[in-house]
């Protein structure tokens, strides 16, 4: 943190609880919440997530010319997010 602003620091604070709880969540509890949507998992596994994209996201326009950067940016979480998505296996009931 050393002295910068908190929206410089405050993403990958976010970014480490989100890996902790998605590892927690998918590798140690084993609990299926993709499909269907198990909310008490989904909605702070989104949250956290969009919060640490966000404050990833923010600082790019306090750069000098930033915009450009702050486009590349969010192609970037678009195609990272439709791949998520993609991704995952959903269960299929029988």
């Amino acid at each position: 943190m050393a002295g910068k602003v908190w929206y410089l620091w405050l993403a990958g604070i976010l970014y480490t609880v989100w890996a902790v709880f998605g590892a927690i969540v998918d590798l140690r509890l084993h609990i299926v919440w993709r499909g269907p949507v198990y909310l008490p998992v989904f909605l702070p596994y989104i949250l956290l997530y969009l919060g640490c994209q966000m404050f990833y996201w923010w600082p790019l326009l306090r750069i000098n010319g930033g915009r450009p950067l702050w486009f590349v940016y969010t192609v970037l979480f678009v195609i990272s997010t439709l791949l998520n998505l993609t991704s995952h296996n959903h269960p299929v009931a029988a």
